[in-house]
């Protein structure tokens, strides 16, 4: 991980990426247990091609200059699946801008707060999502109140809702 990490901070001290943070089962990880996960999920804003679709290519020609691999749809970064993902969705935009950064495996990252994987995890729904909310909220410092709020602005309340009465 502190060779993938290194690798994103490069990135963006060489204006290849404007910012990113660290999500998904990572970010579960650093706020609450430790569990299995296989790659690195990586929040960005991702440059848009004249047709406006996200565009991977500024990152892939980066790396690929650096000797980096790509194996499927990831790259290989110190030896870590990474996958980058588009912030583009409104809950995603907030999620990077309000990431916070952090010491992780002796480098500094900034990683989405556990508030905005909370967030996340409501609107994707699956079992293993609802997992992670129930893990953050047993381990994580969740400021409840940022998160109510969250949740409002996002339409997520009926969801948090349903969750918090175990009707998911």
């Amino acid at each position: 991980m502190k060779l993938a990490i290194q690798a994103l901070n490069k990135m963006v001290r060489a204006g290849i990426i404007e910012d990113y943070a660290i999500t998904g089962a990572v970010a579960g990880i650093i706020h609450a247990e430790p569990i299995s996960t296989k790659d690195l999920d990586v929040l960005v804003p991702l440059p848009e091609t004249p047709a406006g679709l996200a565009t991977l290519a500024p990152i892939h020609e980066y790396l690929k200059k650096q000797g980096y691999s790509i194996y499927g749809q990831h790259f290989i970064l110190g030896g870590v699946p990474v996958d980058f993902l588009d912030a583009h969705d409104p809950i995603a935009k907030d999620a990077l801008k309000g990431a916070v950064e952090i010491a992780a495996w002796g480098e500094r990252a900034k990683v989405v707060r556990p508030e905005h994987l909370i967030a996340m995890a409501l609107t994707v729904g699956r079992h293993k999502d609802y997992a992670r909310v129930e893990a953050l909220l047993d381990m994580a410092k969740v400021d409840k109140p940022f998160l109510l709020r969250l949740l409002g602005r996002h339409g997520l309340a009926k969801k948090w809702e349903d969750f918090t009465k175990g009707s998911l």
